[in-house]
């Protein structure tokens, strides 16, 4: 098991940043995060999770459940991952780029789908 030894991560953007994101926003398929899913975001673009840079990988996940850890060996005790119904999981892909928001229907964020 390795120690931490990183930078915080920061995933805000800024104003300009946020007027790229938004580009298409509407178009894509959209994922709405509930209050915790919503804290944990902010947690990993703040740097609050630092490694983490996005939601678990299946990988990552499955090795803090089983050892505590992620993939890298860092050590780590809470599985941070996105939930989505099956409605929407099934009308995602690996390579979309997912819309995140709100319960409020403001958007937040966007993910790039890995798995």
């Amino acid at each position: 098991m390795r120690p931490l030894e990183t930078d915080l991560i920061d995933r805000c953007v800024d104003a300009a940043g946020s007027d790229t994101i938004r580009q298409g926003f509407a178009e894509r398929p959209r994922v709405t995060l509930y209050a915790e899913l919503l804290a944990d975001l902010r947690n990993i673009a703040t740097g609050m999770c630092s490694p983490i840079r996005d939601f678990m990988s299946q990988h990552d996940f499955q090795n803090v459940i089983k050892d505590m850890t992620l993939e890298s060996r860092v050590a780590w005790a809470l599985p941070i991952v996105l939930d989505a119904d099956v409605d929407t999981a099934g009308g995602v892909f690996p390579s979309d780029r997912v819309s995140l928001i709100s319960n409020e229907k403001t958007p937040v964020g966007i993910l790039d789908v890995e798995e």
